[in-house]
């Protein structure tokens, strides 16, 4: 009896000890999955982790870049001679309001000292025109128009009073444009919600304006486009481009009736952003060959009143001997060409709306 009790404890504890090692390995293996699983999640997050880090790492040199870019203008300003205590100190505080405001560095350094024309802007003008950029930035409106038109005044040595008329006249079109785009907006024209790309339509249709487009001609087209908005959608996008095209058919020499008739029908025909851009290679194209602008343009009102996109327009001049086939190219016959910086390649932009148009071949959009 006593050695069958000793051999029941005996087995007892054994599977107690048994019970013991395969509880231990299960959670070691639980433990393990919990860890792999928490590994995971964590690998996850740290993706995320890296990304941010990332983003940190470029707004960091971002913002070193633009902190060294005004630590040098405020030593150009130091430097610069002529300038009284008070002068110097306003141009400091204009300076840091300037970058505080989302003035383009790049450009800012124009209504400021410099080294190579620092002599040639008074304090005070340079004062006048640092209170005008500054005011339009306030008001959210693009200053880089109005900055560029200072550099170049400054470059080519303009006297102080033409100079501000420059700026001032750069700072009326902006105004002027975001007039018309605000208008447009309320009318039901569809605008992009990005600041920068509604800042980037005020440069292009001021600098239209500077170029010989006029608000007159801006709200006969916008009257032509609402007739397209009763059957489908039209952008300020689609508008913008459209002056464009007009523009340049007045730098060619085009009457102003005709030009605005012609941009307008595009655009009632459902003509979108990209295929307006072709419309402008080709008119530049003709114009820069410096060939008579009649009848090409009668060919250009042909087609767009028979429902042609720009493909099947090339195609048609070609076989009158309208075209020739240098003047488009790239898919679709795009050419991704720019008129002094605005209309067209990667500053013009296609504003979002580069869809083809209903009905034509589809070359002018979608490419």
């Amino acid at each position: 009896m006593k050695k069958y009790l000793r051999y029941q404890t005996l087995l007892i504890a054994v599977l107690a000890l048994c019970a013991l090692v395969i509880g231990t390995g299960v959670q070691a293996q639980n433990d393990g999955q919990g860890t792999l699983t928490r590994d995971r999640g964590q690998d996850g997050v740290g993706d995320v982790t890296r990304d941010q880090a990332r983003d940190g790492a470029q707004q960091h040199d971002r913002d070193r870049d633009r902190d060294r870019a005004k630590a040098e203008m405020h030593g150009r300003i130091d430097a610069a001679l002529g300038l009284t205590t008070e002068e110097r100190g306003q141009m400091h505080a204009n300076l840091d309001a300037c970058f505080d405001l989302g003035v383009p560095e790049a450009g800012v350094g124009a209504v400021f000292p410099g080294e190579e024309n620092r002599h040639r802007v008074s304090a005070q003008a340079m004062l006048r025109l640092q209170n005008r950029v500054m005011t339009a930035a306030r008001e959210g409106l693009d200053t880089e128009g109005m900055l560029a038109k200072v550099q170049e005044g400054r470059t080519k040595g303009v006297p102080e009073p033409l100079l501000e008329q420059a700026c001032e006249r750069m700072e009326n079109h902006v105004r002027t444009a975001n007039r018309i785009m605000e208008k447009a907006k309320e009318e039901g024209f569809e605008a992009p919600q990005d600041q920068t790309q509604n800042r980037r339509m005020q440069k292009e249709m001021a600098q239209q304006m500077w170029r010989g487009m006029n608000e007159d001609g801006y709200e006969r087209i916008r009257e032509r486009a609402q007739l397209r908005l009763r059957d489908g959608d039209c952008g300020v996008d689609e508008l913008t481009a459209a002056g464009e095209v007009a523009t340049r058919m007045l730098e060619a020499g085009v009457n102003r009736e005709r030009a605005m008739r012609l941009s307008g029908d595009a655009l009632q025909q459902g003509y979108q952003t990209r295929e307006m851009r072709q419309l402008q290679v080709m008119v530049a194209s003709r114009h820069q060959r410096g060939e008579p602008m009649d009848e090409f343009m009668g060919g250009m009102e042909h087609c767009i009143n028979a429902g042609m996109g720009p493909g099947e327009m090339y195609n048609y001049m070609m076989r009158h001997g309208w075209m020739g086939p240098g003047d488009m190219y790239g898919p679709g016959g795009y050419q991704p060409m720019n008129h002094k910086g605005y209309g067209g390649g990667s500053d013009g932009g296609d504003g979002g709306h580069d869809g083809g148009h209903g009905g034509h071949d589809g070359s002018g959009g979608g490419q």
